[in-house]
């Protein structure tokens, strides 16, 4: 009775063993299925990825030569802009250089008016007002006339026409305008044209 009972059990324990083998090789079954899901890819998705890998690469490729393109052109606009700008002001400079002239004129001839009678007031004031008016338009453009008088000589600025020996003045000091100078935007257009102090 008692052998029979162990029989039993053995031979549950026997099947439960082999069930347990069982549920062993299934979970290893399917665990390696899913593994070999994940790892291994069948030959048309690695051949997408590859694409797509190669598609980013191009992309990545066109955007910085985008961007190359995008820098070349803004270096050759301010280029343009500064050849265009260094061209205006040569022909503002040469414009300005035929009115000069008409400045010096205007000196003259109020220097000449103002010694002579009251009556040329009218005309005296007439001249200074037209001085005035040219002066203006040029300042708009950035000319300036360069004061010299009282100045130490520069041969960067000035033309010596003559010298005069003023012991009480200082050495090289410009004493007297000839002609004026004048300078657009920090560049000298015209030297001023001095006489100039020298000591014996």
């Amino acid at each position: 009775m008692v052998s029979a009972h162990k029989s039993k059990e053995e031979l549950g324990s026997g099947n439960g063993g082999a069930n347990l083998e069982e549920g062993r090789e299934e979970a290893h079954t399917s665990t390696g299925k899913d593994g070999a899901s994940n790892e291994g890819k069948s030959p048309e998705i690695q051949a997408l990825e590859i694409k797509v890998k190669e598609e980013k690469e191009k992309a990545e490729e066109l955007k910085g030569l985008l961007q190359r393109v995008q820098a070349e052109f803004e270096n050759y606009m301010k280029r343009s802009n500064e050849e265009r700008k260094g061209i205006e002001e040569i022909a503002n400079v040469k414009l300005i250089r035929e009115f000069l002239p008409l400045m010096d004129s205007f000196d003259a001839a109020m220097e000449k008016l103002g010694k002579k009678h009251e009556s040329s007031r009218d005309a005296l004031e007439g001249i200074s007002l037209l001085k005035k008016q040219l002066g203006q338009i040029m300042g708009r453009h950035g000319i300036q006339e360069m004061k010299s008088p009282g100045n130490k000589f520069d041969p960067e600025k000035h033309d010596c026409l003559m010298f005069e020996n003023h012991k009480d003045r200082e050495d090289g000091i410009v004493l007297e305008e000839i002609q004026k100078g004048y300078i657009m935007r920090g560049k000298i257009i015209r030297h001023a044209k001095v006489k100039v102090n020298r000591k014996n």
